[in-house]
């Protein structure tokens, strides 16, 4: 997970999730340094955001939110498998998805209270906004919605960074849903890249899965080692003052 904090003069990374972290299930210890070897050439870092411009009570600033999560290739051809909710800012409803979170995060920012979206077409729901706080939401979701309807000047950044440090671009092919119960936060996202490492997916007859069978899980956890990553988002926050509210979520 990454925090940010904010301060007059500059935004700051507090932490970043950064090198492979491998967590490993108990399992013969040649076994498990065969699996991560082959393995983990193909598991990538997949990161997106956006930044929008809001203005609230006649002051303007920019307001960014994002994800960090983890993707691996399925084919040399530059496709891969990754979890729908790490992508939403970067597929076909972006500039929807990207309102929304931004709605909240000034929300969240100014009061501490939680907003909910249903879907993209839905309104926000005050079920969780104590009552005396209310009437100060509601403002803050109407200014912010009046200050990003109808904008084109939203900027997005999505990348896709490899084992040895190298950023991709990608298309989003696929994408599910990451509403809660519904089993489809899947996404397939696409890189221009050839002879991409991959790792593949269980055959149900010739290697069906089993009850209680060892496993290894390797991606970008929150307890991640910590290194500078401010090169990748240089680009992005350039302004001293934008404001990154919540959490970049590492999956």
């Amino acid at each position: 997970m990454i925090n940010w904090a904010r301060s007059k003069a500059s935004t700051v990374l507090l932490s970043a999730v950064s090198s492979l972290a491998i967590f490993e299930a108990l399992s013969p210890t040649s076994v498990r340094a065969d699996v991560t070897l082959t393995a983990k050439p193909a598991v990538v870092r997949i990161v997106t955001a956006c930044i929008g411009q809001i203005t609230i009570d006649d002051i303007e600033r920019p307001y960014a939110t994002g994800e960090i999560g983890t993707g691996f290739f399925v084919n040399a051809s530059g496709y891969i498998v990754t979890n729908y909710h790490v992508v939403k800012l970067a597929g076909p409803s972006r500039k929807e998805a990207c309102k929304q979170r931004l709605v909240r995060n000034v929300v969240k920012d100014i009061t501490g209270a939680e907003i909910t979206y249903e879907g993209f077409d839905s309104e926000p729901s005050l079920q969780d906004v104590p009552d005396e706080q209310r009437e100060k939401v509601i403002s803050l979701i109407s200014q912010s919605e009046e200050s990003l309807e109808g904008k084109s000047s939203l900027d997005f950044f999505s990348k896709v960074i490899l084992q040895n440090g190298e950023t991709l671009d990608f298309d989003t092919k696929k994408e599910g849903d990451d509403n809660i119960g519904k089993g489809k936060d899947i996404a397939v996202i696409k890189t221009e890249t050839q002879q991409a490492p991959t790792l593949q997916f269980s055959r149900e007859n010739t290697d069906p899965l089993e009850i209680r069978d060892e496993i290894t899980v390797i991606g970008y956890p929150v307890a991640a080692d910590v290194q500078d990553q401010s090169k990748f988002f240089s680009e992005l926050f350039e302004s001293e003052n934008c404001l990154i509210v919540g959490n970049f979520v590492s999956v």
